[in-house]
């Protein structure tokens, strides 16, 4: 989860100062199926990992990956 904060200029300044604050807890609190929403909020994602989000059967043999995705996203999602 990222939280974006900023100060306003200064009147007659010609700057802005932003503060990003990613919160790790939060997103590695969220579940497998919170993690892919999310994703797919901002990217179409991987063919699987939309037949997960609707809810599909996955296959066994394409648990292994399911994972590995989720885990990139949810490490992606937490990195700026």
């Amino acid at each position: 989860m990222l939280q974006l904060t900023h100060n306003l200029p200064k009147r007659g300044s010609n700057h802005l100062h932003v503060v990003l604050y990613i919160d790790i807890e939060t997103v590695n609190n969220w579940t497998d199926r919170e993690v892919v929403e999310q994703w797919h909020r901002l990217f179409n994602g991987a063919a699987l990992t939309q037949k997960f989000a609707k809810g599909d059967v996955i296959d066994e043999h394409l648990v292994i990956q399911l994972k590995h995705l989720i885990a990139t996203y949810r490490s992606r999602l937490s990195d700026i």
